[in-house]
């Protein structure tokens, strides 16, 4: 019964913040930041409002973050997610970036790390299907990319070289990571954080706790 409440939390939270992105706007302030830069990489069907919490927190110890417009919902497929990065790093001549990532957004993030390793320092991923998700079945847009062993998937598990720059959080019980074990990934520093939803991670105070460790370390 608790995780039914749980969920229910989850899916007003999923509201609430879609409906934000409808007439806010990256604050200013994210513009400004000599720690380093962070880009973010939204979920599917995701703007950016759904990492805002984290994204703040980072802003506010001294990071610049960024949002990629053309990564706004990330409906596209994976391989176009990791074109946009590419250009968007490259155009503004950022050094070596922080990827804060969320769900799909961590394969784009690992598949990026994979093919250009001298632009990332650090990936923190947060409830990422990266052996896959049976919700993938569901075949809406490009969400078939997550089936378990796709062409996708298969890609960004077989490359091992850099998985020592990720932080992969997960929640201790995730309704679109199905099996939540196919969140792991090998190689990787893997975390669990003891909250019940895919998104209610976002704003759950022991992974920005995570997350703020291992970009000190």
């Amino acid at each position: 019964m608790k995780t039914l409440y749980y969920l229910l939390l989850e899916y007003l939270l999923i509201l609430r913040l879609q409906l934000r992105a409808l007439w806010q706007h990256p604050p200013a302030r994210w513009n400004t930041g000599k720690a380093g830069n962070v880009v973010l990489i939204p979920g599917f069907g995701e703007p950016w409002t759904f990492l805002a919490v984290l994204a703040g927190q980072l802003n506010a110890r001294g990071y610049r973050v960024h949002v990629v417009p053309k990564l706004n919902y990330n409906t596209q497929p994976i391989v176009e997610c990791v074109d946009a990065l590419h250009s968007y790093i490259t155009q503004n001549a950022l050094p070596q970036v922080i990827l804060l990532a969320h769900s799909r957004g961590g394969i784009a993030a690992k598949l990026y790390a994979d093919a250009h390793p001298e632009h990332v320092q650090k990936i923190i991923s947060l409830s990422t299907p990266y052996q896959g998700t049976l919700v993938g079945y569901l075949y809406i847009c490009n969400l078939k990319e997550l089936i378990p062993n796709s062409p996708v998937i298969q890609k960004a598990l077989n490359n091992t070289a850099h998985t020592d720059k990720i932080l992969n959080l997960s929640a201790q019980v995730d309704n679109h990571v199905v099996p939540n074990a196919y969140a792991l990934l090998p190689g990787a520093t893997n975390q669990k954080v003891p909250v019940v939803g895919h998104t209610r991670i976002l704003e759950a105070p022991d992974a920005l706790t995570a997350l703020i460790k291992f970009l000190h370390t």
